[in-house]
Order: C-alpha cells, then structure tokens, then sequence
C-alpha cells in the first residue's frame, strides 16, 4: 500500500494495475495502464507484489515473462522502470516482499514452492544503493 492507496492486477495478460482507497473502504479508484513493457500481450502469472516507496515490486512464476520474473513499477509513472530474474531453483515464486534494512539498503523476499499448496523456500535477496 502507498499513501493509502492498495494495487491490484489481472493474473495474466497484465497491461492495467488497478487502484483503491483503503481509507475508504478499499473503493475502487481508477485502472492505469502498466507503461514501458515490450511484449502486447502483457505481464504473465503476476503471483504478488508490494510497495516500497514509490515503487511496486511485482512477482511472476520463472520462465513466464523473457525479460525476468521480477518487475519494478514506478508509483509516479506506472512504467516499468526495471527488471530482473530469481533462480528459484526449479521453484514457483508465489509472491515478493520488500524490507528496509538498517543501512539504507533493502531486502526482497521472495516464497516458492515446488507442490501445489506446498511452500518449500524462502529466499532473501539484500540489495544496496
């Protein structure tokens, strides 16, 4: 959530992030379009995300999207303004969390799970300016 305000998305074919006002009953605000990625048909098996300052980290399961299977959106812009894959190591990633470490850096988590209903990793990625 930023500022009060919680997204949310298609499954697949991801071209539009939805928004809604938590202060109010999680309404629903606007549909805005995903801006800066290349393939028409948009993100594939969009799994989670999360909101670390103005910007939305968002999740698909590995193999899904060529350009990686973790997406940064700016909240100002809502384009894509980075990208970059996990290895899961066979896994599916069932969604991302972001944490502020201590020293200005971040922290990305990331849940897999290799049987339906089965969480088997969590992985930490920890990320500096």
């Amino acid at each position: 959530m930023n500022n009060g305000i919680a997204y949310s998305s298609e499954f697949d074919n991801v071209t539009y992030l939805y928004s809604y006002n938590a202060s109010s009953h999680f309404s629903f605000m606007e549909r805005i379009a995903l801006q800066g990625y290349s393939n028409a048909g948009g993100l594939m098996n969009v799994q989670g995300g999360d909101v670390h300052g103005k910007y939305l980290f968002l999740s698909t399961n590995s193999g899904q999207n060529p350009e990686g299977n973790v997406f940064i959106v700016s909240l100002e812009t809502f384009a894509i303004v980075a990208t970059f894959n996990i290895d899961l190591f066979g896994g599916e990633m069932e969604g991302v969390t972001v944490i502020e470490d201590s020293d200005s850096g971040i922290s990305l988590g990331f849940v897999s799970n290799t049987a339906v209903g089965v969480v088997s990793r969590v992985y930490w990625l920890r990320c500096k300016p």
